[in-house]
């Protein structure tokens, strides 16, 4: 499944991901495909700190939504994916997978993130690095 993601990112689940039931919690969940969509940045050279400076270009997430089908356990080794980028002039959404390492879809989420110009919030076009970096295929 998922054979066309975008980027991959193979992880365990850790105890910090994981509530008291060992399970992981939703919004852990969330957060793990944050940090696929940053490795995701990273490996297409987009330095995180050199193009997201506090007086510059900021990509907040304005909407997010998952689907939680299966529990993610401490121990559990998963596959994060970017499934899939589709961009408009000032926003993007970003779809994502987690798969467990027997195949099984734990979760499947999206988030749209705005491209604004900080400190003002003011929407801007994206910039044409990241557009690049983020239409590129595996």
């Amino acid at each position: 499944m998922h054979d066309d993601a975008v980027f991959v990112q193979e992880r365990t689940v850790r105890i910090g991901d994981t509530d008291a039931a060992g399970i992981a919690y939703f919004a852990s969940s969330l957060r793990l495909c944050h940090e696929c969509y940053e490795a995701l940045l990273e490996a297409r050279d987009i330095g995180l700190r050199e193009h997201f400076a506090p007086d510059g270009l900021a990509l907040p997430i304005v909407h997010v939504e998952g689907d939680y089908k299966a529990p993610l356990r401490m121990g559990d080794r998963i596959r994060v994916m970017v499934t899939k980028c589709s961009l408009g002039n000032r926003s993007y959404t970003i779809e994502y997978a987690i798969v467990k390492e027997s195949g099984e879809i734990a979760l499947t989420a999206k988030t749209v993130h705005v491209a604004v110009m900080l400190p003002d919030m003011k929407a801007t076009a994206i910039p044409e690095m990241l557009r690049e970096a983020l239409s590129k295929t595996n």
